[in-house]
Order: C-alpha cells, then structure tokens, then sequence
C-alpha cells in the first residue's frame, strides 16, 4: 500500500536539491498500484527547500500561494514495479520456453510414431508373403491317424489337451486326481501315446538287447528295465467310448493336429477342419529342433537332406540309430544337453572303435553354456574317454555332398567327412496355430505368453517348452527342460480343476555323459 510519507519521501529523493517552494496536493482519494486499491487519504502539504532542519519545516499556505501541476511532479521510482516487471519478462521467458519444449517434444513423438508406423507397414507387408517352405526330416515311420477319421473324434469335451508329451501327461494326471470321472481327450501329432523324451539320447543307447531297443525298452538307474511309456496302451480309453464312459478316462488321437483356436467360442479346429467343442483347454505343443543357417541352406539339396538328422522324437531315434548302425563315420553339431549326450552314447555303443564319432562346436568345452569354465574342460575329457573326438570353438561354414556322406568346411579352414550329421543345435517352440488363434507370443524369448497361472486367455492354458511365463523374481521365463514339463503341466491340470495356482517352480535339470558320468542341478 503507498503511504503518504512514502510518497512524500520518495518525492523529495527525486526533486532538485533547492526549490523556492514546492506545495503538492494530495487529494481526497490514492491509489495502489500493486493491489489495485482505491482508499481515502487525508491532504498534506509539505516543501523542500534544502538540506538544512528549517528547509524541512512545512511552509504556510501564505508562503506557497501558487500549487504546483501534477504533471510537473517527477515520476516516482518504485521497487515493486521494477520487481513486477522483472517477475513478469521471467514468466513470459518461462512461458516462452515451455511452448518451444512442448513443441519440440510433440515434433519428436510424431516423428518417431511415423517412424514405427512405416517400420510396423514394412513388416506386416513382410509377413503376409508367403514364407520360405523349410525342408523338414522325412522320418523312416511317418505318423498314422488313430482313429483314421475325425468322425470318431468326440465334438464336445470338457477337457481338451492339445500336444501327446511329457506336459499333457502330467496335465491330464492331475485333471483325473482331482476329478476322477474327468472326460479328457489329447491330440496328439505323433503315432505313440504319451512317452518319456530324455532316455532317447542316453539309456535307450546303452542297452545292448537289439529286441528290447526296438519295443523302446531301457534300463533304469536300479538297473530294472522299464517302457519308454509312461502308461500302457490299456491305460487308455477309445476316443469313440471316451464320452459314454461313466467313469471318463482319458483318449488320445493320435496323428492329428490342431490348426486354430477360436478362444472365445472354446472351438479348436482339426486339419480336416472339424471342430471340437471344449471347456478347458491346455496347449502344450512343445518345440521342435531347429537347423542353424548353413545346414537350412545345404538342405535344399535333396541328396544332402538326406544325410543330415534332427533328434527329437521316437521316429528320429529309430533314424538315426539305422543310420549310425550304417554308418563308418558320425559328426554331432552341437555342444549342449542333447549334443554331448549322443556323442556320450555313440561314443560307448561302439565298444571296438570302428567308427568315428565327431562333436562339433563353437565353445571351449563341453557345455560351455552351462557349466563353470573348468568343469566345462573336465566334461569335455569324459567325453573323450568315450572315444568320441571333441573339435572346440569349431564352426561348419560349409556343407556339400561327397561320394556317399558330407564334406563340411570348418572355420579353421581344414575339411570334415561324415556319412551322416546330426544337428543338435537348440530348440524352437511350436507356436504355429498363435497368429490365427489370436494368442500372444512373445518377440524375444518366443513361446505362448502366460501370466502365473499358466493362462493366456480365459479357460485357456499353457504348458511346457512353448510356455512364456511371469516369474515375480526372474520376470518372464522360457524353460525347455523334462523338469519344467512335468511340474508346469502338473499345475496347469490343477489350475484347469479349479485351483488357481501360481507357478512358482524353479526347475531343475539332469545330464548322463554315459554310464558312469552324470550330474544335476
């Protein structure tokens, strides 16, 4: 608020030192300028004169007849309103500033969003050409149909499991435990009914009894001998009786595949293009090997598809046996779990060294991936001890034919002969019926993406190697080990009963390099 003495004081600080007579009148009314306040004042009058104590005694009316002009008063000279200036060019640089950064920012975003936008057209005008048809293994025992007609496969279930392996197995075990009169039914792309995956590359080798390997017998830890099956055949109901049975039970067909789902609907359409009504359903379609890029290219060659093995399934097994038992000279590509495993078994099959086992790969040892750097070492003499020749930080660069095997370039230059290659270089999950089936996969660790119940959309679950799945600790998880199958599988079968169960398991894994060498985690 300015106040008269204010006011005064700040006119004699800007008036001429000496003046004959300065009279102001103030009148009845002032103004703030600040807050804009209009208020009553009283009238003053007061001189200046000079410096000296007289100077500053206010004259009479007789002495100053003559006021002054307002306009000839000196503007004052007010703090606040230099304050008010400078505060108000501070807002306008702020104001100022903030439209340029939103501006700039708007611009950046925009531009960016184009970006993607054409990045995300370029893609999806690249997935819509039809892809590059892979070569795929012909097995010696192709699948058969069971039943041969879908006519005989039941239209409505309540459970449906869409894949015959280790986590459909333990899935439909715990969907009969907890619901005894449960009616399940698996299809199942394979001819065989539900069977154990990890002795294929380790005891089935190991038994000597050429009868006994061709009805899929081994010989376990405790030396019985047992079924590569989890149950026998009469476990099993018919798919035709599986929705009169009283007591349900579980059918399974075999040779089928599913090539969509609709979710929404609980629809699951066969290749025939049937459809199968369900309640529940559980994926779990496991994964598929995979070629690096060398033998993808060499495989266009007919002769040369030929002699190079995938190891996934019975039918694969029984290949590759025919084809080791044929053969003078085997190269392993491939230093992992499965790689090392068959290098092992090859290595202890052939008692009197008359073949030549190669292992082929690009770490320092044995699963380098895996192990410790000196127990990756250790691992890599045990194998040798096998007879098996290990070539580290070894690449093939190079495939062709070569009288009746392969000739494979190395990176170091030298040449490689084989009659038969197995590639056991990592696995791919099956994820072919997402895209229509609208299920989510994830971009980076590829598989069916679940949260922690094993559920990618309502009544619907995931299990095993295709699941991608939310670990609270470790974020989101791919696992391709029999472990993970079984208890994933397990839980998803409780969480279709009704449990609603996180999956919390950290999954354990097991190796066998031979008989006598062996190791878990």
């Amino acid at each position: 608020m300015l106040r008269v003495s204010q006011f005064a004081k700040l006119f004699m600080a800007n008036s001429p030192a000496k003046t004959y007579c300065t009279r102001i009148f103030i009148k009845d009314v002032a103004y703030n300028p600040r807050q804009g306040i209009i208020f009553r004042i009283p009238r003053i009058f007061f001189s200046n004169k000079g410096n000296d104590d007289k100077s500053k005694k206010i004259p009479s009316i007789q002495d100053c007849p003559t006021p002054n002009l307002m306009s000839q008063i000196p503007e004052p000279k007010c703090p606040w309103d230099n304050e008010d200036n400078s505060n108000r060019k501070k807002k306008q640089r702020i104001l100022w500033l903030g439209l340029l950064f939103t501006a700039f920012t708007l611009g950046a975003v925009w531009y960016i969003g184009f970006m993607d936008y054409k990045v995300d057209k370029t893609d999806k005008k690249a997935t819509t050409q039809e892809p590059k048809k892979k070569k795929t293994k012909c097995s010696k025992r192709p699948s058969v149909k069971n039943p041969p007609d879908s006519s005989k496969i039941p239209k409505e279930v309540p459970y449906l499991l869409i894949g015959g392996g280790t986590a459909s197995f333990a899935a439909f075990r715990a969907i009969k435990s907890a619901d005894p009169t449960a009616k399940v039914l698996v299809i199942a792309n394979e001819s065989f009914f539900p069977y154990m995956r990890p002795p294929l590359s380790k005891e089935i080798w190991f038994n000597e009894d050429a009868a006994a390997v061709k009805k899929l017998m081994f010989k376990q830890w405790n030396g019985s001998e047992r079924s590569l099956f989890y149950e026998p055949d009469d476990f099993y109901i018919d798919c035709t009786s599986l929705m009169a049975s009283p007591n349900g039970g579980v059918a399974v067909a075999r040779g089928w595949t599913i090539t969509h789902l609709d979710a929404v609907e609980r629809l699951a359409y066969l290749e025939d293009g049937s459809a199968i009504q369900y309640e529940k359903c559980l994926i779990a379609t496991g994964a598929t090997p995979r070629l690096s890029a060398v033998f993808q290219a060499a495989c266009a060659d007919d002769t040369i598809n030929e002699k190079i093995k995938l190891y996934r399934k019975i039918e694969d097994f029984e290949e590759v046996l025919e084809a080791y038992e044929d053969s003078s000279s085997v190269a392993i590509v491939g230093g992992g779990f499965l790689g090392s495993e068959l290098a092992c078994a090859m290595g202890r099959r052939d008692k009197g060294h008359r073949k030549n086992i190669y292992q082929i790969f690009r770490e320092g040892g044995n699963m380098g991936k895996i192990l410790p750097e000196y127990l990756s070492f250790w691992t890599t003499e045990k194998v040798k001890a096998e007879g098996v020749t290990v070539m580290t930080n070894t690449e093939v660069i190079g495939v062709k034919s070569e009288k009746n095997g392969l000739e494979l370039t190395l990176n170091n230059g030298k040449k490689l002969y084989a009659d038969n290659v197995i590639v056991t270089v990592g696995v791919e999950p099956n994820t072919d019926i997402a895209e229509k089936s609208e299920l989510e996969v994830d971009p980076e660790l590829g598989g069916y993406l679940v949260n922690t119940e094993l559920q990618a959309r309502t009544d619907l679950y995931i299990a095993g190697d295709c699941a991608c799945f939310y670990d609270p600790k470790l974020g989101r998880r791919r696992i391709e080990h029999h472990d993970h199958a079984v208890v994933s599988g397990r839980l998803a079968g409780e969480n279709m009963t009704g449990a609603r169960k996180p999956y919390y398991h950290q999954s354990m894994f097991w190796s066998d390099l031979g008989p006598d060498v062996g190791y878990e985690a």
